[in-house]
Protein backbone atom coordinates (compact mmCIF):
# COMPACT_ATOMS: atom_id res chain seq x y z
CA UNK A 1 0.00 0.00 0.00
CA UNK A 2 1.77 3.58 -0.82
CA UNK A 3 1.45 6.33 1.56
CA UNK A 4 -0.28 9.70 1.36
CA UNK A 5 -0.37 12.85 2.86
CA UNK A 6 -2.29 15.28 3.55
CA UNK A 7 -1.34 18.82 4.68
CA UNK A 8 -1.88 22.28 6.00
CA UNK A 9 -1.34 24.48 3.19
CA UNK A 10 -1.23 27.93 5.00
CA UNK A 11 2.13 30.02 6.10
CA UNK A 12 0.29 31.69 8.84
CA UNK A 13 1.78 31.84 12.58
CA UNK A 14 1.33 28.80 15.14
CA UNK A 15 -1.46 30.57 17.06
CA UNK A 16 -3.63 30.23 13.75
CA UNK A 17 -2.21 27.05 12.58
CA UNK A 18 -3.49 25.21 15.87
CA UNK A 19 -6.96 26.10 15.01
CA UNK A 20 -6.98 22.91 12.84
CA UNK A 21 -6.16 19.35 12.61
CA UNK A 22 -5.44 16.13 9.83
CA UNK A 23 -5.74 13.02 11.04
CA UNK A 24 -4.71 10.25 8.63
CA UNK A 25 -6.84 7.27 9.79
CA UNK A 26 -4.55 4.35 7.67
CA UNK A 27 -1.58 4.55 5.20
CA UNK A 28 -3.50 6.02 2.70
CA UNK A 29 -5.99 7.40 4.73
CA UNK A 30 -8.89 8.29 4.88
CA UNK A 31 -8.00 11.79 6.35
CA UNK A 32 -10.25 13.61 8.54
CA UNK A 33 -9.73 17.17 8.35
CA UNK A 34 -11.11 19.46 10.97
CA UNK A 35 -11.20 23.06 12.52
CA UNK A 36 -12.02 25.48 15.45
CA UNK A 37 -11.49 28.36 13.92
CA UNK A 38 -10.12 30.79 10.99
CA UNK A 39 -10.57 29.25 7.25
CA UNK A 40 -7.70 26.72 6.61
CA UNK A 41 -7.09 24.81 3.60
CA UNK A 42 -5.23 21.40 3.01
CA UNK A 43 -4.32 19.73 0.09
CA UNK A 44 -3.07 16.07 -1.01
CA UNK A 45 0.71 16.30 -1.32
CA UNK A 46 3.17 14.86 -3.97
CA UNK A 47 0.51 14.76 -6.86
CA UNK A 48 0.75 17.28 -10.11
CA UNK A 49 -2.29 15.83 -12.44
CA UNK A 50 -1.68 16.89 -16.09
CA UNK A 51 -3.35 14.81 -17.86
CA UNK A 52 -6.57 12.27 -17.62
CA UNK A 53 -9.55 11.82 -15.69
CA UNK A 54 -9.50 11.60 -12.29
CA UNK A 55 -11.77 10.93 -8.80
CA UNK A 56 -11.67 11.45 -5.36
CA UNK A 57 -14.35 11.27 -2.69
CA UNK A 58 -15.28 13.46 0.95
CA UNK A 59 -17.82 12.01 3.25
CA UNK A 60 -19.94 15.10 5.08
CA UNK A 61 -19.42 15.05 8.71
CA UNK A 62 -21.71 16.91 11.13
CA UNK A 63 -24.20 19.91 10.47
CA UNK A 64 -22.98 21.91 7.69
CA UNK A 65 -24.59 25.25 8.26
CA UNK A 66 -21.80 27.86 8.63
CA UNK A 67 -19.00 25.65 7.66
CA UNK A 68 -19.11 27.31 4.58
CA UNK A 69 -16.85 24.03 3.17
CA UNK A 70 -14.95 25.09 -0.39
CA UNK A 71 -13.81 21.87 -1.62
CA UNK A 72 -12.44 20.31 -5.00
CA UNK A 73 -9.25 21.32 -6.81
CA UNK A 74 -6.30 23.38 -7.21
CA UNK A 75 -3.67 24.08 -9.31
CA UNK A 76 0.08 25.48 -9.07
CA UNK A 77 -0.49 28.84 -8.63
CA UNK A 78 -3.22 28.50 -5.92
CA UNK A 79 -2.20 30.57 -2.88
CA UNK A 80 -4.29 30.47 0.33
CA UNK A 81 -4.16 32.55 3.20
CA UNK A 82 -5.90 31.48 6.50
CA UNK A 83 -7.40 34.22 8.93
CA UNK A 84 -8.41 36.55 5.44
CA UNK A 85 -10.57 34.60 4.28
CA UNK A 86 -8.98 33.04 0.90
CA UNK A 87 -9.71 29.53 0.36
CA UNK A 88 -10.34 26.77 -2.59
CA UNK A 89 -12.38 28.69 -5.21
CA UNK A 90 -11.82 31.93 -3.96
CA UNK A 91 -9.32 32.63 -6.51
CA UNK A 92 -8.27 31.39 -10.69
CA UNK A 93 -6.44 28.70 -9.61
CA UNK A 94 -8.69 26.70 -7.64
CA UNK A 95 -12.00 25.23 -8.19
CA UNK A 96 -14.88 24.33 -4.88
CA UNK A 97 -18.08 23.76 -4.79
CA UNK A 98 -20.03 24.62 -1.72
CA UNK A 99 -22.84 22.67 -0.66
CA UNK A 100 -23.82 24.99 2.42
CA UNK A 101 -24.34 27.91 0.13
CA UNK A 102 -25.35 25.73 -2.78
CA UNK A 103 -22.46 27.14 -5.19
CA UNK A 104 -19.60 26.59 -7.03
CA UNK A 105 -16.04 28.91 -6.63
CA UNK A 106 -13.91 30.01 -8.93
CA UNK A 107 -12.66 33.73 -8.58
CA UNK A 108 -16.45 33.98 -8.32
CA UNK A 109 -19.67 31.61 -7.21
CA UNK A 110 -22.51 30.38 -9.16
CA UNK A 111 -25.43 28.71 -8.27
CA UNK A 112 -24.93 24.44 -8.47
CA UNK A 113 -26.30 21.47 -6.90
CA UNK A 114 -27.92 20.42 -3.44
CA UNK A 115 -27.63 21.22 -0.27
CA UNK A 116 -25.56 18.35 2.08
CA UNK A 117 -26.39 16.28 4.89
CA UNK A 118 -24.48 14.41 7.82
CA UNK A 119 -23.21 11.24 6.21
CA UNK A 120 -23.11 12.26 2.50
CA UNK A 121 -20.68 11.13 0.28
CA UNK A 122 -19.47 13.71 -2.57
CA UNK A 123 -17.54 12.68 -5.72
CA UNK A 124 -15.39 14.92 -7.55
CA UNK A 125 -14.18 14.16 -10.57
CA UNK A 126 -11.84 16.25 -12.82
CA UNK A 127 -11.10 15.97 -16.82
CA UNK A 128 -7.97 17.73 -17.50
CA UNK A 129 -7.72 17.16 -20.74
CA UNK A 130 -11.07 18.49 -21.74
CA UNK A 131 -10.77 20.98 -19.23
CA UNK A 132 -14.26 19.98 -17.18
CA UNK A 133 -15.02 19.75 -13.80
CA UNK A 134 -18.30 18.09 -12.00
CA UNK A 135 -19.26 17.07 -9.00
CA UNK A 136 -21.09 14.27 -7.34
CA UNK A 137 -23.56 13.84 -4.10
CA UNK A 138 -24.10 9.86 -3.35
CA UNK A 139 -22.91 8.98 -6.57
CA UNK A 140 -25.73 11.57 -8.02
CA UNK A 141 -24.19 13.77 -11.28
CA UNK A 142 -24.82 17.57 -9.82
CA UNK A 143 -23.76 18.45 -13.51
CA UNK A 144 -20.87 20.17 -15.24
CA UNK A 145 -19.32 23.14 -12.96
CA UNK A 146 -16.74 24.53 -14.54
CA UNK A 147 -15.44 24.14 -18.50
CA UNK A 148 -12.99 25.53 -20.55
CA UNK A 149 -10.93 25.23 -17.45
CA UNK A 150 -7.98 27.07 -17.34
CA UNK A 151 -4.99 25.08 -15.15
CA UNK A 152 -1.46 26.51 -14.98
CA UNK A 153 0.75 23.53 -14.44
CA UNK A 154 -0.49 20.38 -12.38
CA UNK A 155 -3.84 20.01 -10.63
CA UNK A 156 -3.86 18.66 -6.88
CA UNK A 157 -7.19 18.04 -4.71
CA UNK A 158 -7.43 20.83 -1.96
CA UNK A 159 -10.43 21.71 0.61
CA UNK A 160 -11.09 24.36 2.61
CA UNK A 161 -13.74 24.46 6.01
CA UNK A 162 -14.46 27.85 8.22
CA UNK A 163 -14.56 27.50 11.92
CA UNK A 164 -18.03 29.56 12.25
CA UNK A 165 -19.44 25.90 11.75
CA UNK A 166 -18.94 21.76 12.83
CA UNK A 167 -18.77 20.17 10.20
CA UNK A 168 -15.62 18.16 9.29
CA UNK A 169 -14.67 16.33 6.52
CA UNK A 170 -13.58 12.56 5.88
CA UNK A 171 -10.96 12.42 2.44
CA UNK A 172 -11.02 9.12 0.59
CA UNK A 173 -8.39 8.46 -2.44
CA UNK A 174 -8.72 4.83 -2.69
CA UNK A 175 -6.25 2.56 -1.71
CA UNK A 176 -6.70 1.67 2.43
CA UNK A 177 -9.84 4.63 2.15
CA UNK A 178 -11.74 2.85 -0.30
CA UNK A 179 -13.82 4.87 -2.50
CA UNK A 180 -17.86 4.17 -2.12
CA UNK A 181 -18.49 4.43 -5.09
CA UNK A 182 -16.69 3.43 -8.59
CA UNK A 183 -15.18 6.13 -10.56
CA UNK A 184 -17.37 7.49 -13.27
CA UNK A 185 -16.41 5.66 -16.44
CA UNK A 186 -12.84 6.60 -17.75
CA UNK A 187 -12.09 7.59 -14.48
CA UNK A 188 -9.23 6.47 -12.32
CA UNK A 189 -9.35 6.94 -8.54
CA UNK A 190 -6.44 9.67 -7.22
CA UNK A 191 -5.00 5.96 -5.44
CA UNK A 192 -3.88 4.97 -8.97
CA UNK A 193 -1.65 7.75 -9.41
CA UNK A 194 0.65 6.99 -7.37
CA UNK A 195 0.34 3.18 -7.95
CA UNK A 196 1.84 4.25 -11.89
CA UNK A 197 4.32 6.99 -10.32
CA UNK A 198 5.47 3.73 -7.97
CA UNK A 199 5.35 1.94 -11.10
CA UNK A 200 7.46 4.45 -13.47
CA UNK A 201 9.71 4.83 -10.41
CA UNK A 202 10.55 1.72 -10.01
CA UNK A 203 10.85 0.64 -13.57
CA UNK A 204 13.39 3.59 -13.91
CA UNK A 205 15.61 2.22 -11.21
CA UNK A 206 15.27 -1.04 -13.15
CA UNK A 207 16.58 0.03 -15.91
CA UNK A 208 19.18 2.20 -14.57
CA UNK A 209 20.51 -1.15 -12.50
CA UNK A 210 20.59 -2.99 -16.13
CA UNK A 211 22.88 -0.67 -17.64
CA UNK A 212 24.97 -0.12 -14.47
CA UNK A 213 25.18 -3.53 -14.50
CA UNK A 214 25.68 -4.24 -19.07
CA UNK A 215 28.53 -1.11 -18.73
CA UNK A 216 30.59 -2.77 -16.02
CA UNK A 217 33.81 -4.12 -17.51
CA UNK A 218 34.18 -8.30 -17.13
Amino acid sequence: TQKLTVSYMCNVDDTIKQQQSVLCEDISGPFLCSVKRHFPSWRLDNISLKSGKWYYEILVVGDVNGSCPQLGWADEDFKCHDGVGNGVGDCKHSWGVDGYRKRVWNGSDIAYGKKWEDGDRLGFAIDIDNKIIGFYVNNEYQGDAFKNCNFTGGVYPAFTLSGHGRMKIRVYFGGSAKLKYDPPQGYKSIYEYFLSSLSSSSSLSSSSSLSSSLSEPR
